[in-house]
């Protein structure tokens, strides 16, 4: 699988969780995998990918949503560009509280694995883990504030809840073109790295993000290791919100 090449507390308080599902351990049992699998059992919505060890037992590592259009996120679709595409992959790596974050990829369609737009999101605070249920016509995510996002199960765009977004940009012209452009209205904060074709968890810079300031750029290493697999550095929510003062200021932390 490509995806797997790459290989404090808040009470919630913009949106109420459909459930509340508590992490199950602070880091994963296997920390790196010997191949990745997914599977359509729980949902044919959205997919549910697993880590297989060297022993060939299997664990959870996220669900993905995939947007592969028409709609108005996928639209006007150049000439040559064939199945042009949106995917929100929710991490949480065996239910763990440090591996449970958001792989963003923006794909036109070329395929070519240089014109991937790659982001690594990690929202905080980590009340929860992320997970998804099904209502209506709706996918309903509970992030790891507790917070929630509505898509719409037929289309895989969002359609409420504390993100929205914006189409994804077609423009043939890599250097030129956005990452996934997308905003969040919650209480908490993202820290959002980008790549092209590479693990945004490897890039130089990342952004500290939160509602009403201008974003604040912070080496990645700060945040995430890099080494070839690499991991966030902060277990507890606490330690992470240390590094966002001492690099950013108090004014960033997650309005608690």
């Amino acid at each position: 699988m490509r995806w797997i090449a790459y290989a404090v507390s808040l009470l919630p308080i913009v949106a109420a969780a459909t459930t509340f599902v508590p992490f199950e351990r602070d880091i994963p049992r296997v920390e790196k995998c010997s191949y990745g699998t997914s599977r359509n059992d729980e949902s044919v919505f959205y997919s549910t990918h697993y880590c297989g060890s060297s022993d060939d037992t299997l664990y959870i590592t996220g669900r993905q949503i995939h947007n592969r259009g028409p709609n108005d996120i996928i639209d006007n679709i150049p000439e040559g560009m064939v199945y042009p595409s949106r995917m929100w992959e929710f991490i949480t790596a065996d239910h763990s509280r440090r591996d449970t974050w958001i792989w963003l990829t923006d794909d036109i369609g070329s395929g070519a694995i240089s014109d991937y737009m790659e982001s690594a999101v990690m929202l905080l605070p980590r009340v929860q883990r992320t997970h998804i249920e099904e209502q209506g016509n709706d996918l309903v995510v509970t992030l790891t504030t507790g917070e929630e996002v509505r898509f719409h199960k037929k289309y895989k765009k969002i359609i409420s809840g504390v993100m929205s977004e914006q189409p994804i940009d077609l423009n043939p012209d890599r250097p030129n073109r956005h990452f996934a452009r997308f905003s969040y209205d919650g209480q908490g904060v993202i820290l959002r790295s980008n790549a092209r074709g590479a693990d945004p968890r490897l890039t130089k810079f990342l952004s500290v993000i939160k509602k009403g300031l201008p974003d604040c750029r912070v080496n990645t290493s700060v945040f995430w290791t890099q080494e070839d697999w690499p991991k966030f550095r902060f277990v507890r929510d606490e330690e992470a919100y240390a590094a966002i003062a001492t690099n950013c200021g108090t004014q960033y932390l997650p309005n608690l």
